[in-house]
């Protein structure tokens, strides 16, 4: 694992002690197997709630965006739809933003637009439908961000999308 940081953590509950080490995503598992163990109700609504696997969804997140030093998201694939692409590009703002590469997952219509190389009037009315699909949300005046909807959606075409290109044929994301 040259290059990988560990990341160790030992949660307590009671007098019950754990050690996990390993990778972000390792540890993560590891520590909600022992929650799991410690509180069974967990077990059960931890079934039911959507956490984001940060590792992974960067991992297929990054053959599509990357992340400039002043916190711009930039596209990297030109032939994306623009429903998509919109999308793509909030989600590596939410991804950036988490840490702390950007100040907040928000962007400005005109910034989705210079990210995703389409005209505003576009940029606008797929956001419009975006939103009515409960993919992304009007954060503030002006601004907007991924909603867990879009990052659910997003992850499952990113995961799609890699296993077809593993199989030896691409698919579109």
């Amino acid at each position: 694992m040259s290059g990988e940081k560990n990341l160790t953590v030992e949660p307590e509950f009671g007098e019950l002690r754990h050690s996990a080490s390993g990778t972000p995503d390792q540890v993560l598992q590891e520590v909600m197997a022992f929650v799991s163990r410690v509180i069974p109700a967990y077990d059960a609504a931890s079934r039911l709630l959507y956490t984001q696997e940060y590792g992974k969804l960067i991992n297929s997140l990054s053959r599509i965006v990357k992340i400039a030093p002043d916190g711009q998201v930039l596209l990297l694939r030109e032939d994306l739809p623009a429903e998509k692409a919109i999308t793509a590009v909030l989600l590596g703002a939410h991804v950036s933003s988490k840490f702390q590469k950007r100040a907040s997952d928000e962007l400005y219509a005109e910034e989705i637009a210079r990210s995703v190389g389409k005209a505003l009037k576009t940029v606008r009315n797929t956001i419009a439908e975006l939103q009515k699909q409960g993919l992304i949300e009007r954060a503030a005046r002006g601004t907007y961000r991924i909603a867990t909807a879009g990052i659910m959606k997003m992850e499952q075409e990113l995961q799609v999308s890699q296993s077809g290109s593993e199989g030896g044929t691409s698919q579109k994301v």
